[in-house]
């Protein structure tokens, strides 16, 4: 650590020097050092002593007060380690706290040499309390530029949460990348799980359902010797979505509602409004549209859960030829839309002429998502599949059969 704390501040002080046009030996001069001193310790090669530190602050004017900062450093790893506990065992409210404080101590321009962990810190808020991408974006780009400056574990956690944004991303081989890297680089167990439970999304999402399986199991017994309930039940809920995405929808809904009457006796609300939207898409898929209003008010009596929400119902609705119920669940999720949710846009607007038996300008918008990549990053292979089932159906009642021909064979 000391090495690593010596680069980091070496850094800072060459950087400074630079900014303020001054030489490495004009420096030296007034510090009463030779200039090669210097060199090693801009280099990271040694860190300089509490005198050379206050002499250093001294002709460079700043107020940082490194060789505190140094002393202080066991502290500092201590409070990221108590942060990434909050965040690991889903003590949510008490990770929202100190991570406020947190922010305030770096506010206090006290721990510069600590910049790099605060950003860390932040990227895992970011992605745990699902900022918006922009904030992460950011993020990682200074993090990327300084990935030479981690502490010992923090490659890892940095490769895992960014697996995690590029999963949600749908960008599928780099995050497999990323998290076998991670593996090779720990054995420390709590980081094994969290990416084992990230190697199943990434496998569910490539629709390898045994492999997803697999990995979230390796998690889950993890989870359970740590006591860790709601990562547990986590992974319960995403070895149903696995199903979901291999269509086995028997095995997803049975494991979905055993998460959701574990979760009703654990107070955990989280868990169930995810069970519950997630048997809301089942039953839309396999059309059993009088159960999706269930769940969907579930859903959203235990959380904010995503908008696709809106959808499942209103489409149910559509099915079940009950129009204004449908149109008021297209309302409901027009509503709550967020600028980068195209796709979601689109989906309603498809809705909508269906209900007007409007068919070609159905067709229109359906095309419109099947041909295009840029829409919301979280589009991904089932939603596709779900459009390209919808299009193909309008196709036959249109005697569409040239388009039907274009796409039929990337369906089946």
């Amino acid at each position: 650590m000391d090495q690593l704390v010596a680069k980091r501040l070496g850094k800072i002080i060459k950087e400074e020097r630079i900014n303020q046009n001054i030489s490495i030996r004009a420096l030296a001069e007034y510090c009463s050092i030779s200039h090669t001193r210097l060199a090693e310790i801009e280099n990271g090669d040694k860190l300089p002593s509490e005198e050379i530190c206050k002499n250093i602050c001294r002709e460079l004017d700043v107020e940082y007060n490194f060789y505190s900062q140094i002393k202080d450093k066991e502290d500092i790893k201590h409070k990221f380690d108590v942060f990434f506990d909050f965040v690991y065992f889903q003590d949510l409210d008490k990770a929202d706290r100190f991570y406020q404080d947190l922010l305030l101590l770096e506010d206090t321009k006290s721990f510069v040499l600590f910049e790099i962990d605060f950003e860390l810190i932040k990227l895992i808020y970011y992605i745990s309390r699902n900022k918006n991408n922009k904030s992460i974006k950011d993020t990682m780009n200074l993090l990327d530029k300084n990935q030479q400056l981690f502490f010992p574990d923090e490659t890892v956690l940095y490769y895992l949460y960014k697996a995690a944004y590029f999963t949600d991303i749908n960008l599928l081989v780099e995050a497999e990348n990323l998290l076998m890297k991670a593996i090779d680089l720990t054995d420390n167990i709590k980081y094994l799980s969290l990416i084992y439970a990230q190697l199943g999304m990434v496998h569910t999402k490539n629709n390898k359902t045994a492999l997803a399986i697999k990995y979230y199991i390796d998690a889950k017994i993890i989870f359970d010797n740590y006591m860790n309930y709601v990562r547990s039940l986590y992974a319960c809920s995403n070895i149903a979505i696995a199903y979901l995405y291999s269509e086995a929808y028997i095995e997803a809904i049975k494991a979905c509602k055993e998460c959701i009457n574990i979760a009703q006796r654990l107070s955990l609300k989280k868990v169930i409004m995810i069970n519950a939207y997630n048997l809301s898409y089942i039953y839309m898929l396999t059309g059993e549209y009088e159960k999706v209003n269930e769940y969907v008010l579930i859903s959203l009596k235990n959380g904010e859960p995503e908008n696709g929400i809106y959808f499942h119902n209103a489409y149910a609705y559509y099915k079940m030829k009950e129009f204004a119920l449908c149109n008021y669940w297209i309302e409901e999720g027009r509503s709550k839309l967020l600028k980068s949710e195209i796709f979601m846009s689109y989906l309603y607007d498809y809705l909508e002429s269906q209900t007007k038996q409007c068919y070609d300008q159905s067709l229109e918008i359906l095309k419109k998502i099947i041909d295009s990549d840029n829409y919301d990053e979280s589009f991904d292979n089932q939603d596709r599949r779900f459009i390209l089932k919808e299009f193909l159906d309008i196709c036959k009642i249109t005697k569409r059969f040239d388009l039907m021909a274009e796409y039929y064979y990337e369906l089946y």
